[in-house]
């Protein structure tokens, strides 16, 4: 069984392969980042460790990925809820692993 975790970018930049290429390979020697714009497989020492996906406004995904996080926030409870709501509706950029 696969597990991933999306990562909610709600800064203006949004981010890019060449940018998770530049910080993963920069910090972890014998890791390498190798994709296009929105694809790309991580690796350490050769072998395969993740996949990433990178979602934008207007992609087609973006949109149903942020309302179904925002209808998971809405039944969910607890203090950070109004803080969760807040960043996921101001997403620009959804970056899966």
């Amino acid at each position: 069984m696969g597990y991933y975790m999306r990562f909610i970018g709600v800064d203006e930049q949004t981010v890019s392969v060449a940018d998770l290429q530049s910080a993963i390979e920069s910090s972890s020697a014998g890791s390498r980042v190798e994709g296009d714009g929105k694809h790309a497989v991580v690796t350490t020492h050769g072998a395969p460790i993740g996949e990433v996906t990178i979602t934008l406004p207007g992609d087609g995904l973006f949109e149903d990925e942020v309302a179904e996080l925002i209808e998971f926030a809405e039944d969910a409870e607890g203090r950070g809820k109004k803080a969760v709501l807040k960043a996921l509706r101001g997403a620009r950029t959804i970056v899966a692993v």
